[in-house]
């Protein structure tokens, strides 16, 4: 194998490994919207009053989900 198909099949592994890396962080990313989204649904649902601590939680979420453009019910 020649230097330049070296370098070229190297390219190709390196782009496969951030390819997979991409995925990843995106799938990241999308667990951690449906985790706040999930949390978010509780807080709202929740028939007892909210702690300070919980309404200070909610207001963060809700103005997070706008800002990410994540539906909100609530």
């Amino acid at each position: 194998m020649g230097i330049k198909a070296s370098k070229a099949a190297a390219k190709k592994k390196k782009n496969g490994k951030e390819e997979s890396l991409s995925q990843i962080q995106a799938i990241m990313e999308m667990k951690s919207k449906v985790s706040k989204q999930k949390l978010l649904e509780r807080l709202l649902s929740k028939k007892d009053p909210l702690t300070e601590m919980e309404t200070s939680l909610k207001l963060k979420l809700r103005f997070s989900s706008r800002v990410t453009g994540v539906a909100m019910h609530g």
